[in-house]
């Protein structure tokens, strides 16, 4: 039996600093979007972090929880290290802060990558600060945040696409 598998139109990587907290949350919910849009077989999500001590670990246990109350699962998602790899694989790049930017230039100077936070239209500063060592309330401000956000990105996926 042979299986064709498409290559989807766009592949988009989030990143955040140990890929426990805000890149799970974020690919989670962006797959949730996607899915709803339709558009789940279009584009292929992955996360990573820029400094991951512990590879393999599962997402804080808040996001878990916060997903799992929003019907959102994580899968079977693991923390791992952001490689060059990741970089060439990926279309779009959606980092959490600055210093992860800076980050992904380190390792491939040609990558470009954009701030999640700057697709959101609240005005806000387009960094979205980590809630690690924060109350859950930290966790779930930023799940809004990053929410929004992407309903703003999916968005303008929608038009992209639509245009093709």
């Amino acid at each position: 039996m042979f299986f064709f598998f498409q290559r989807p139109e766009l592949r988009v990587l989030i990143i955040c600093t140990a890929n426990i907290c805000r890149s799970p949350l974020a690919a989670a919910l962006l797959q949730s979007r996607l899915d709803a849009a339709g558009l789940s077989k279009r584009v292929s999500v992955r996360c990573r972090g820029t400094s991951v001590a512990l590879p393999g670990r599962s997402a804080d246990p808040r996001v878990r929880k916060l997903l799992a109350e929003r019907g959102v699962s994580l899968g079977r998602t693991r923390s791992r290290q952001l490689s060059a790899p990741d970089l060439a694989w990926a279309d779009r790049i959606l980092a959490m802060e600055r210093r992860h930017l800076a980050a992904i230039t380190k390792i491939d100077a040609g990558a470009k990558g954009e701030l999640l936070g700057g697709f959101a239209a609240d005005g806000a500063d387009a960094e979205i600060v980590d809630p690690y060592y924060a109350s859950r309330e930290a966790v779930e401000n930023c799940l809004v945040r990053v929410d929004a956000a992407l309903a703003a990105f999916v968005r303008s996926l929608q038009i992209c696409i639509e245009l093709d």
